[in-house]
């Protein structure tokens, strides 16, 4: 939960440093998503509907990522170091949640379910965000081959985050019959 938190702060001055709103709404993505690990790291009852309803209003946010991808004409390049952050935290996020899906494989606690699920959707936007860095300091970003992956990527993100959220919710209402 830190070093999503920690990580959250870190797009916050992003924004500022580079005047993006793309940062700023990754800001917004990781700042949801550190109160959704507090919320299941603090053991409340219904943590899987709470966790369900924050990925519904993360799914929100995509459609704004997807927006101002398809919107904003250029990608703005990005220092190295930061395109290197971005790679490496993403690395790790995948890595931890295989983990995650791997270990919470056939667990019935709401916890690790909830854990495995958050794991999933954090891993997801870092891959938003590194791909939208790096094809706006690596690439050509004002193509319409640019707009169209970034819009296709985001697209598919926001099915796959709708879908664990309503998979979520369906397993929290199961648990409440």
């Amino acid at each position: 939960m830190g070093w999503n938190i920690l990580y959250a702060f870190f797009h916050c001055v992003l924004a500022v440093i580079y005047q993006s709103y793309w940062f700023f709404t990754m800001f917004v993505y990781y700042a949801i998503l550190g109160l959704m690990r507090g919320i299941t790291l603090r053991g409340r009852n219904n943590i899987l509907k709470y966790c369900g309803i924050g990925m519904l209003g993360l799914s929100v946010v995509v459609v704004c990522l997807i927006y101002l991808s398809i919107t904003e004409v250029r990608n703005k390049t990005y220092h190295l170091i930061v395109i290197l952050a971005i790679a490496v935290y993403t690395f790790c996020l995948i890595i931890h949640a295989v983990i995650e899906m791997i270990r919470a494989h056939r667990s019935e606690n709401d916890q690790i379910i909830s854990l495995r699920n958050i794991s999933f959707i954090s891993a997801i936007g870092s891959v938003l965000s590194l791909e939208r860095s790096m094809l706006g300091t690596f690439g050509n970003a004002t193509s319409s081959f640019t707009a169209k992956m970034e819009a296709g990527t985001g697209g598919t993100a926001f099915v796959l985050i709708v879908i664990t959220a309503i998979l979520t919710l369906a397993k929290a209402r199961k648990k409440a019959q």
